[in-house]
């Protein structure tokens, strides 16, 4: 953040919000990643190479990210910050880490991602359960998953997160360039 910011105002800032990991535990994530795209190599390159002050992390619904996770905020790695996120890093270069989930759904008979963004590794643990069973291979990145969109967008909200269609303006995948003109023929 600018230190020249208003009190109570952001001010600017680099962000990146949609990062994938190429592996987490030693096995894969998202198969067409890097392997060097680990939380560890996530979290050191947004802080002292690309000066990158909040990140999106979207494969936060994989059990091993989550368990990266978890042990990185057991150790102190990572620390919970009131409103939301996980800070990591010293005052110089801290990162704003806020985990996130990219999933795959059917609109109109093609599939289309949706990215959620949630408050903390809790409601990460929460969508999971509700979402067990739901999903095929939840230990890589952007599953299809099987259920209504505007049934996501409510459970994101009462988990104190939001959605937003990914790839927005993209017809690979992207809902508005795949599935539909509108998000409101989706969402009303």
């Amino acid at each position: 953040m600018e230190k020249s910011a208003a009190p109570g105002t952001l001010g600017s800032f680099a962000a990146d919000l949609h990062i994938h990991v190429g592996r987490a535990l030693g096995r894969p994530v998202k198969i067409t990643a890097s392997p060097a795209l680990t939380l560890e190599g996530i979290l050191e390159e947004c802080a002292y190479r690309k000066g990158i002050q909040a990140a999106g992390l979207v494969d936060a619904l994989s059990p091993p990210v989550r368990e990266e996770l978890a042990t990185s905020i057991r150790t102190g790695t990572l620390r919970q910050v009131d409103g939301g996120g996980l800070l990591y890093g010293e005052a110089a270069a801290p990162v704003l880490l806020v985990p996130a989930i990219e999933l795959e759904l059917r609109i109109n008979d093609a599939p289309a991602h949706f990215l959620i963004y949630l408050p903390d590794l809790g409601a990460v643990e929460e969508l999971a359960a509700v979402l067990k069973g739901r999903l095929d291979h939840p230990h890589l990145s952007t599953r299809p998953c099987r259920i209504d969109p505007c049934a996501l967008a409510s459970l994101s909200g009462d988990l104190g997160g939001f959605l937003i269609p990914a790839h927005a303006f993209t017809p690979h995948k992207g809902v508005l360039g795949a599935a539909v003109d509108r998000l409101s023929l989706i969402f009303g």
